[in-house]
């Protein structure tokens, strides 16, 4: 699950409302889905231990009305993936089961004309 954007691409798009945290005033983020943003959310983000003014100035940037737009898109942008994935795949498993089905058929067609051979004998000059 994704919970935090690039300000820079967020701006760049025209969605989202991007901020930075205290211990970082350099770097812009542009986090959603406030529920689900921890501190062990963050300090994965982060790839360091958050302070708790970090965890406070980006729950209050995950909370702004622009950042939860931007969840509501990035969950319906997640679900479509995953819709036309399972669809790809099936598709892919329905291929591969009718080219199974195939060899399968071609396999008993063989086996049959053998078999036809062998009953019309040697003296038809087919085995």
């Amino acid at each position: 699950m994704s919970y935090y954007n690039s300000g820079r691409r967020a701006r760049e798009l025209g969605i989202g409302s991007s901020g930075s945290l205290p211990s970082n005033p350099d770097l812009e983020y542009v986090f959603h889905d406030q529920k689900d943003l921890t501190a062990e959310t963050l300090k994965k983000i982060l790839g360091r231990n958050p302070t708790p003014e970090d965890v406070a100035a980006a729950l209050e940037i995950a909370s702004r009305p622009e950042n939860k737009n931007l969840d509501v898109f990035v969950q319906e942008l997640l679900r479509s993936g995953r819709e036309y994935g399972e669809k790809e795949g099936e598709k892919k498993a329905t291929q591969k089961r009718m080219a199974g089905e195939v060899l399968a058929g071609t396999g008993g067609l063989a086996a049959l004309l053998a078999a036809a051979d062998y009953v019309d004998g040697p003296e038809q000059g087919r085995i």
